[in-house]
């Protein structure tokens, strides 16, 4: 004798699986959010690192970064997955320590800053939604303490201009 299930059956099956999953994914959201926050610090650590020991080496800040510096010879971003790859290099002044916009607002924005006058390595993050916000996660993101100021004005740039150019390995 075959038994099957009744509808009331079903209804409460399907409801607890709902329920289970209204609490379920906003935890996992989080999970993945924090995954690409620690990636991406990571990545500016290794960057300070490899700029900081190019410098006791050679004596200065390299002018650019290199592929091969990094694992699998790409540099990412997290957090701009369309963008992860792009670096923005600039040779401002020694001062000058953060971008002039910690926010990568288009896709043709470049994911990460470098000030080769100063060895200043950051990324840059996607919009919050309010300043506070913008400015608590570019200091989490590059590992700045919280009562550091973020920017410091107009970017400065060498003769030839801004140059983004793309950090992964041919």
């Amino acid at each position: 004798m075959s038994r099957a299930f009744s509808l009331l059956e079903l209804v409460v099956t399907v409801a607890m699986i709902g329920i289970i999953v209204t609490i379920a994914a906003p935890r996992m959201s989080r999970l993945s959010e924090s995954a690409r926050i620690a990636a991406t610090q990571e990545t500016v650590r290794r960057a300070q690192y490899v700029l900081d020991e190019q410098q006791a080496i050679t004596g200065e800040y390299p002018g650019t970064l290199r592929p091969e510096w990094f694992p699998h010879g790409r540099i990412v971003n997290g957090l701009l997955p369309d963008q992860a790859t792009l670096l923005q290099v600039v040779a401002g002044p020694p001062e000058q320590t953060d971008p002039s916009s910690p926010i990568a607002g288009t896709k043709a924005a470049a994911a990460f800053w470098y000030n080769s006058a100063n060895g200043h390595f950051r990324a840059r993050i996607p919009s919050q939604g309010s300043q506070a916000a913008n400015a608590a996660l570019y200091r989490k993101v590059n590992l700045l303490p919280p009562n550091v100021a973020v920017g410091t004005g107009i970017e400065i740039t060498d003769a030839g201009g801004e140059s983004a150019m793309s950090l992964e390995a041919e």
